[in-house]
């Protein structure tokens, strides 16, 4: 089994949700082992400009 860090960041968690069930899914069905990360800085995915 594949192991990868992973931080879903606050976007993925909270906003959109959708990204962060896909995601477990995918990698469940690949047999990847995601080991997510717990102190990381935000995605920035929510900004706007």
């Amino acid at each position: 089994m594949l192991k990868y860090a992973y931080y879903p960041g606050c976007l993925a968690k909270g906003a959109c949700r959708e990204l962060y069930l896909s995601t477990a899914a995918l990698t469940n069905v690949l047999g990847i082992e995601l080991i997510e990360l717990k102190k990381a800085a935000c995605c920035g995915g929510s900004r706007t400009y």
